[in-house]
């Protein structure tokens, strides 16, 4: 199962700076931190238990000079388009996303991806087995 919120935590690291230069934004870090409360109860043959999260929490904070409006849109188009956030919203599980505009001249300590590569400035990655749709 941690896979699955390391999977989460890589989507928002790789689709966030995509999203933001869309929607014509510049970050010059990001850092992301997802946890999961699981019920294991149906592990252990238990009926009348959901499999899966119950809850996760998503925390980002995104290193840019845009206010906090901007960052809170591209959070809502992050969710919109993510496919680790969906199937997450399918299952019921409470998800608690917080995402939070810090100041380009912010330093922390450790936890920062950045600086973030421009898209196409990226080299193309294939997955062996996944198939793209468009």
């Amino acid at each position: 199962m941690e896979h699955f919120l390391s999977s989460l935590a890589g989507c928002i690291c790789i689709l966030a700076p995509a999203l933001a230069q869309e929607l014509g934004m510049e970050a010059q870090g990001l850092q992301t931190v997802v946890e999961g409360t699981l019920d294991v109860r149906r592990f252990l043959a238990e009926d009348g238990v959901k499999p899966g999260f119950r809850t996760v929490t998503v925390r980002v904070k995104l290193k840019t000079h845009h206010p906090q409006e901007q960052v809170d849109r591209l959070k809502e188009e992050f969710e919109r388009r993510c496919p680790f956030h969906y199937m997450l919203k399918e299952t019921g599980a409470l998800v608690d996303s917080q995402w939070e505009a810090v100041s380009a001249g912010t330093e922390e300590a450790v936890g920062w991806l950045g600086p973030i590569p421009r898209p196409q400035e990226r080299p193309g990655i294939e997955v062996p087995g996944v198939r793209y749709y468009r």
